[in-house]
């Protein structure tokens, strides 16, 4: 059995030869490891503030009665870097304080009879990063003993360490300390002999370290130690801190407003990470290194990602402050939205404008891009100068139906935005409108026929159809050819996407005449004539036919009936006029007329005279209807005698020497009528009667508080009888035709004849509109017969003779 051994000078080790030895070697490993464990002042319950666990500085020295231990720097012990306490003997004692708490990992002893390392497998764990007042820290492991003689061994090893409490003053040769925090620590080794144990109480000061310990043994050891002078460096400074920073892009170097270190008095070390660190105005690094109080220190980052931090932290001495540096985003989107771009029809589109701008002070690039069924139409894409901005250009188009939701996203290097988009597809019922564009004259002589069309939606398809035929599919321009003569009627619909069909094709119908018109000379001059001047009047066989005229040997042009010359030459003259009808058809076969001009033939004009009406030169009348009669004489004869009215209207008197002008129609107000006789010669002479057509009535004008009459309803037949006589129409047949006042009473019939009988003369007379009349329908025994429908009736018949 191995003996142990008293002796040495704080040296702690096991399996000497003497339990002496080994009992003294243990009583200095736990003084050791009692100075080592530097805990600041708690309340009860609370726990041991964060910060280094090992608080023992290089060149800390500690003197007590017979012993003295000096921190003498660091060293790698069974592979692990850790801290050295040396006691004055020699001994080494091997820590470490890391994020486990303070771990004692093993010792090298100095002694006479031969040298010792121990090794302590897992290290002891004399205070855990967690540990509170009142709590405690077991473990258990084993010693590796390697002696210089005695040669290698094992020992197992059980610990306990338990944090007693804090005492608020301890005084001892050092002085007096203020909340001593007292720990206890018991350590057992199972030896084979026996169990060996000893439990060491240390008073710990902050700052300090050990100031009073006692040791108890299981062999009845005891021994007190107080602290009698000590000489710590402090090199933990006051806490700091860095203002946080804003950078305006990303990837450009960021430096920290500079810190004061504050006290320490001894150097203290200096690391940083995440970033470089600069001591009073320096180099920039990143390499650990030493600061002294007063030193200032400041840090620089590289700048994040725009919407992201970069940070860099330092540590002097155990304390820590961080350096925050936040990228600002430059780019800006508006709307933020959420944007609605609202209902689309399936098939149509919608855009929305958003506008990027960049707010900060470099040159902002990038792009956009959104899902479908939306898209970027322009301004994707981007390169901003400092604050300037472009308008994007966002469209909808759902082919389907259904609500889309989906993210507008702007990348770029001063920052990302998520613009949240959304739409709604509705299902297209609505059916598009057709509109003809372009079109075949209404009368054409052509037959062939082209037609443009279009849709009120993009993307429609067409059906045309051509008189009697069925819708087939067509495009915009349709065009036929060889088309019979007559009427045709083209239609054409659209067809939308969703295949809506427009109900109401567009029309349009129009007739192809290859049928010439025929022209006919009405008037012109004498075969033989003195007179160098001549007028022609014509007509065609088609209604709204135009003319051209040709005189001699010049060529056609454009001309209108009448047609009249001066100052022509004596001799022989052709005229020729040719009509053309609105579908273009040339007349093929000009109405000619030709005639002499011989300045000696008879130049004297005939006579002529009016006789009835009057002989007056003005004359006044109430009936639309006039008969003119007179006679004319000329020393060769008379040829033709021709009237005409102001107000339109002309034609030939029967009879030369006595003639008679019947049928002409008087318009109300004043009408100029001239009568004109022509001899062989061409020669002419001209007399007017100024005719007034006044139309009176009863009781003119009627008010609504008229009484209806008889005499009312006789005037207006037989005036409106004369109107239609004018016209060429017989005398309407009336019921009732001879009305009595007093016997013959007023019925809704007589009213109704009298619209009849006025609407039919309107029809031939090709006036319009028709007149319009309050009571449309006039119904026996239910409609009254009022004022207003004889004042309608007066104003249509009047109207009409205007």
């Amino acid at each position: 059995m191995l003996q142990m051994r008293d002796g040495g000078s704080g040296a702690f080790s096991f399996f000497q030869r003497s339990r002496a030895a080994s009992s003294a070697r243990r009583s200095a490993w736990l003084k050791l490891l009692t100075a080592c464990i530097v805990l600041p002042w708690a309340s009860p319950a609370a726990a041991i503030p964060a910060g280094p666990r090992f608080p023992l500085p290089d060149g800390a020295t500690w003197n007590y009665v017979a012993e003295t231990r000096t921190v003498t720097g660091s060293t790698t012990f069974n592979g692990v870097e850790v801290k050295v306490v040396q006691d004055n003997v020699g001994n080494q004692h091997y820590y470490t304080n890391d994020a486990s708490g303070i771990l004692f990992h093993g010792a090298d002893f100095v002694d006479p009879s031969g040298n010792e390392t121990d090794i302590y497998e897992p290290p002891v764990v004399l205070a855990p990063a967690d540990m509170v007042v009142g709590g405690s820290v077991s473990g258990a492991g084993t010693v590796f003993l390697f002696h210089s003689v005695d040669g290698n061994s094992t020992v197992p090893y059980s610990s306990t360490s338990v944090v007693i409490g804090v005492e608020s003053s301890v005084t001892v040769p050092a002085g007096t300390f203020a909340d001593v925090v007292h720990v206890q620590t018991t350590i057992n080794y199972e030896e084979t002999i026996g169990t060996f144990s000893r439990s060491v109480d240390s008073w710990l000061a902050s700052g300090v370290g050990v100031i009073r310990e006692t040791t108890n043994d299981s062999e009845g050891f005891m021994q007190t130690l107080e602290l009698k002078s000590y000489s710590v460096p402090d090199t933990t400074p006051n806490a700091f801190s860095f203002a946080p920073k804003t950078a305006q892009s990303s990837g450009i170097f960021v430096v920290s407003d500079p810190i004061t270190v504050s006290g320490i008095n001894a150097p203290s070390p200096i690391s940083v990470s995440g970033g470089e660190y600069q001591v009073n105005g320096g180099v920039f690094t990143a390499a650990p290194g030493t600061v002294t109080n007063g030193n200032q220190v400041a840090v620089r980052v590289v700048s994040a990602q725009p919407g992201l931090s970069a940070t860099v932290t330092l540590n002097v001495g155990g304390v820590t402050g961080t350096f925050t540096v936040a990228t600002s985003i430059t780019l800006t989107v508006s709307p933020a939205g959420p944007v609605d771009f609202g209902s689309v029809v399936v098939g149509g589109s919608i855009d929305r404008s958003f506008t990027v701008q960049n707010t900060g002070s470099g040159t902002l690039t990038g792009g956009a891009s959104v899902p479908a069924p939306f898209m970027i139409v322009s301004g994707g894409a981007f390169s901003l100068p400092a604050g300037s901005s472009q308008t994007m250009v966002v469209r909808f188009a759902p082919n389907t139906p259904g609500v889309f939701s989906v993210s507008l996203a702007v990348t770029s290097n001063g920052g990302n935005k998520a613009v949240s988009v959304s739409g709604t597809g509705v299902a297209d019922t609505t059916a598009p409108d057709t509109t003809i564009t372009a079109n075949p004259p209404a009368l054409t002589n052509a037959t062939s026929a082209g037609f443009s069309f279009t849709a009120t939606e993009a993307g429609s398809t067409f059906e045309c159809k051509l008189d009697g035929a069925a819708f087939a599919a067509c495009t915009s321009p349709q065009n036929y050819s060889a088309l019979a003569v007559g009427s045709h009627t083209f239609q054409v619909r659209a067809i939308d996407a969703a295949g809506n069909t427009d109900p109401t094709p567009a029309t349009f119908s129009w007739t192809i005449d290859t049928t010439a018109p025929d022209t006919t000379i009405t008037a012109s001059p004498p075969a033989l004539t003195n007179s160098t001047s001549a007028g022609f009047s014509f007509t065609a066989t088609e209604a709204g036919s135009t003319f051209e005229c040709k005189l001699d040997g010049g060529a056609f042009g454009a001309c209108t009936s009448p047609q009249n010359y001066s100052a022509l030459a004596a001799g022989a003259h052709t005229f020729q006029v040719r009509a053309i009808d609105r579908a273009g058809n040339i007349d093929p076969t000009p109405a000619t007329f030709s005639w002499t001009i011989d300045t000696a033939l008879d130049t004297t004009p005939p006579a002529i005279l009016l006789v009835s009406p009057t002989s007056s030169p003005t004359y006044s009348a109430s009936d639309p209807r006039l008969t003119l009669s007179g006679s004319a004489s000329d020393d060769v004869g008379v040829t033709q005698v021709t009237w005409t009215n102001s107000r339109g209207g002309g034609g030939s008197a029967s009879g030369t020497t006595n003639w008679i002008a019947d049928g002409i129609l008087l318009r109300l107000g004043m009408n100029v009528l001239a009568v004109t006789a022509r001899d062989a010669a061409g020669n002419t002479a001209t007399t007017t009667l100024t005719v007034t057509l006044v139309i009176g009535f009863t009781d003119d004008p009627l008010t609504e508080t008229t009484p209806i009459r008889v005499v009312h309803f006789v005037e207006l037949r037989s005036a409106i009888d004369s109107a239609r006589a004018a016209f060429g129409l017989p005398t309407f047949m009336w019921t009732d035709p001879t009305l009595v006042a007093g016997v013959t009473p007023v019925q809704a019939l007589h009213l109704t004849e009298l619209r009849t009988a006025l609407d039919q003369a309107y029809q031939v007379a090709g006036r319009g509109p028709r007149p319009t009349y309050t009571d449309p329908t006039i119904v026996a025994g239910e409609t009254i017969i009022k004022a207003s429908h004889l004042i309608q009736l007066r104003a249509a018949l009047l109207a009409l003779l205007e």
